[in-house]
């Protein structure tokens, strides 16, 4: 017998955008004009949403936005984050 995981949404939110300013030397290579209070809105927005699943990387501002997402998302154990 197949056993069936539920998910949620199929629709999940990007993360690079919230991550912030990071530099490779003098290059400048993460996303500008990020706000934080901003960032964390949205999110609780996605969240509202149906949006259980985050993606996100250890590059996006140097681990910036999996802060961002650990503030607001805590305590909500149903959160994805990949």
């Amino acid at each position: 017998m197949a056993m069936r995981i539920h998910l949620g949404s199929r629709i999940g939110m990007g993360c690079w955008a919230i991550g912030g300013h990071f530099w490779s030397g003098e290059t400048p290579v993460g996303y500008s004009g990020a706000d934080d209070s901003q960032s964390v809105e949205t999110i609780h927005a996605a969240w509202d949403g149906g949006i259980r699943l985050f993606d996100t990387s250890a590059v996006y501002g140097a681990g910036h936005s999996e802060e961002l997402l650990g503030e607001a998302l805590a305590g909500r154990s149903e959160a994805i984050i990949v």
